[in-house]
């Protein structure tokens, strides 16, 4: 149990991350699922 929210805890992390990402490079939605092109627009 502790393992699951230990993950939890760092997933949350994660989100917080993109979050910032997101509104520094002011990326409110991104218009498709294509990796390589939304590894450029980072």
């Amino acid at each position: 149990m502790q393992k699951i929210l230990s993950l939890y805890g760092l997933r949350w992390q994660i989100e917080l991350f993109f979050k910032e990402l997101k509104s520094f490079f002011s990326l409110k939605k991104v218009s498709t699922g294509n990796t390589h092109i939304i590894k450029m627009l980072i």
